[in-house]
């Protein structure tokens, strides 16, 4: 790679004085106040606050890497530059990619080593950055005409003949980034446990996705993933039975169709049978393929069923029994109304709403039957922090942190000593928090190559279980004594070993 300068952005326009900004606006734009840098490499514009300068000259190297790899898949690439911005106002792990009106990849810098689909990764920047690239390489492609369009108009932000690909179905926008986000690194959601999961378990239950049922966004889980893990692994089985050369076909037979969103011929183009066909193949093969894993499961053990507790939904997580035994606090989200933490009394069974969250929420009891949480809130018109707060058992809710950047709280026996983790500049650390004061206190060193993420306390407030990623996608299990010294690696191994209880 190539690093020719490195510029100062200066000042970057008046502040905008939206104070009622939705979410998306602030996760979408940039942090016009930040003291913005510019590098260029041999296929990129970087951009970055330079308090990421360590962060985005990495970034551009695994950029360039997914560059030529995908160039060598392909067999194309689009002109240069394409502008990369790294960023690190917002406390979630993303990235985006847009074509028009021009090539742009937003990546944060937040690794998620906490999110089941994205932990299984060897570095965050190269898997996000491939998918994000991919993305681009797929919707700048067009035929002739769309080439010519540009030409005249510019790049209008329209999708045929202009750029076709942006109106695909999304299990093919994002089937195929997700697809090569693992060819190139060898980790990433197709080589992950967590799709592999969803997939195996829909096909046991008769509930594989038809095709005209893959993309789009549910308030049924998985939701939003849909179009990821279906697409991905269509497109796996696509490479597994007619060649990787058959994926650049397909891509290209779409761009280049006169009449456009044919998707069944551009598929016997491309592979010698409509995508139709190979869709009902990879179900068929599917189905077969997760049987023959029961049998040799339950060969070695009886399957073991679990009983439903608490209201229904969605998604439902962070699930945490009272030190009494005798209440269940948990994060839920159906989909349809605010996420909430919510209280399941265990021996009637009755579940109510605790308190809305700004997101799914991490959260631990404390011994006065409190629940401290972490939550997203503003802390600027341009930042959204993670912090803790507590709700009591009546729903009264009362803030701990500010701007701290804190998640994955759980507190000690003597009610006053939290453990959270503590995000920034793309890697995180493990602090002491004192639950009534809000100060913080590091208890292991920053950086993004030991990552942290849910510790627990012991009951007896001796010991603490927490999971530790290392480069090589190793995400273990290991105790560490109350001043942060590891005591015991419980496991060591190339998995997803997480959630202690």
């Amino acid at each position: 790679m190539t690093r020719r300068r490195v510029r100062s952005g200066g000042a970057v326009g008046a502040r905008v004085l939206l104070l009622h900004a939705v979410l998306a606006v602030a996760l979408a734009g940039q942090a016009p106040d930040e003291a913005w840098r510019t590098l260029d490499t041999e296929h990129f514009r970087v951009s970055f606050p330079a308090a990421l300068e360590e962060t985005a000259r990495r970034a551009a190297d695994r950029a360039e890497r997914a560059h030529a790899g995908l160039s060598g898949l392909l067999g194309w690439a689009p002109t240069s530059p394409i502008e990369l911005v790294v960023t690190d106002h917002v406390d979630v792990s993303n990235g985006f990619a847009s074509v028009t009106p021009w090539k742009r990849i937003t990546v944060y810098a937040r690794p998620p080593v906490d999110d089941e689909t994205l932990q299984y990764f060897d570095d965050w920047l190269e898997l996000v950055l491939s998918h994000e690239l991919a993305h681009v390489f797929h919707l700048d492609r067009s035929g002739w005409l769309g080439r010519l369009a540009r030409g005249v108009v510019g790049r209008y932000p329209g999708t045929w003949p202009f750029f076709p690909g942006i109106a695909q179905p999304q299990w093919v926008v994002e089937g195929l980034p997700t697809l090569y986000e693992s060819t190139l690194t060898d980790a990433g959601r197709l080589h992950g446990s967590e799709h592999e999961m969803v997939v195996r378990t829909a096909a046991l239950e008769g509930a594989l996705e038809t095709l005209d049922r893959a993309s789009g966004r549910s308030p049924n889980w998985p939701a939003g993933d849909r179009p990821y893990l279906y697409g991905s692994r269509f497109f796996d089985f696509v490479v597994e039975r007619y060649g990787a050369d058959a994926i650049p076909a397909f891509v290209d037979a779409t761009a280049r169709q006169w009449v456009p969103y044919r998707l069944d011929a551009a598929g016997k183009g491309a592979f010698g049978v409509s995508v139709s066909e190979a869709w009902r193949a990879w179900r068929e093969a599917t189905v077969a393929e997760a049987r023959a894993t029961e049998r040799s499961l339950s060969a070695e053990a009886p399957f073991s069923a679990g009983t439903a507790v608490g209201k229904s939904a969605r998604v439902s997580m962070s699930a945490r029994v009272s030190p009494d035994g005798r209440r269940l606090a948990y994060a839920r989200s159906d989909g349809r109304s605010d996420t909430q933490i919510r209280m399941v009394d265990l021996a009637t069974g009755a579940d109510r709403s605790l308190t809305r969250t700004n997101g799914l929420a991490t959260l631990a009891w404390t011994p006065d039957g409190h629940v401290v949480f972490a939550q997203l809130e503003y802390t600027d018109p341009y930042r959204i922090r993670s912090d803790l707060w507590e709700v009591d058992a009546q729903g009264r809710v009362r803030r701990i942190t500010r701007d701290a950047r804190l998640s994955h709280p759980t507190v000690a026996p003597d009610g006053r000593t939290v453990i959270a983790v503590e995000d920034g500049s793309g890697g995180n650390r493990l602090v002491r928090v004192d639950r009534w004061s809000g100060s913080v206190t590091p208890l292991s060193p920053a950086g993004a190559d030991e990552l942290w993420t849910e510790p627990r306390f012991s009951p007896d407030g001796r010991w603490i279980a927490v999971a530790r990623w290392l480069p090589g996608a190793r995400l273990d299990i290991v105790v560490l004594t109350p001043d942060g010294r590891v005591a015991t690696e419980v496991t060591a191994d190339r998995a997803r070993d997480d959630a202690p209880a």
